[in-house]
């Protein structure tokens, strides 16, 4: 060992595990601990809040859900995405893939589906892609614009022609 270490550890300053420096007394850890913020009370507010995140059920209560029918209300829109082959910008070639969304009065949250891998947890969600059939598009193309309860089953999105997060299918004009 150099003569600067051996100082060091002499003066009580040096990295010898297990020793403090001559200058570190108990008192000032005693201060140091009692000087801290944390009480039972924040405990139990952070054992409440880990809770909620772990025993999720409660915290999304008022979620909807990937399985059975749901109601949606919002306005009836038609967007055109960008379809094949980048799925970017109808203005630079891409295939324009015209879809009808509700839009939601609010937003909402949908709950996991742990039977499937793409029926993830969304936090919030405005926009929902009707999956209609060829006579559904007649049906609804005069309430475009309008403001709609729709009825039908949520899907998570899985491809590249799914443009919003979850969708609805099956879907049944409500009012």
């Amino acid at each position: 060992m150099d003569n600067s270490a051996t100082a060091a550890i002499s003066r009580g300053t040096g990295p010898v595990k297990g020793k403090r420096p001559a200058w570190y007394s108990r008192k000032r850890e005693q201060k140091r601990v009692r000087a801290l913020p944390c009480t039972k009370r924040h405990l139990a507010a952070v054992a409440v809040l880990v809770g909620f995140i772990v025993f999720g059920a409660d915290a999304h209560a008022d979620c909807l859900s990937y399985s059975g029918r749901v109601q949606v209300t919002g306005t009836l829109v038609r967007i055109v995405f960008a379809g094949p082959p980048n799925y970017e910008s109808v203005a630079r070639g891409d295939q324009a893939e015209p879809q009808f969304v509700i839009q939601l009065d609010k937003p909402v949250c949908v709950k996991a589906d742990p039977t499937n891998d793409f029926a993830v947890f969304v936090p919030s969600i405005r926009d929902i892609m009707l999956m209609l059939n060829p006579p559904q598009f007649g049906q609804l193309r005069s309430r475009l614009g309008t403001r709609v309860m729709l009825s039908g089953g949520l899907m998570a999105a899985e491809t590249g022609h799914h443009h919003t997060p979850v969708m609805l299918h099956d879907v049944v004009l409500v009012q």
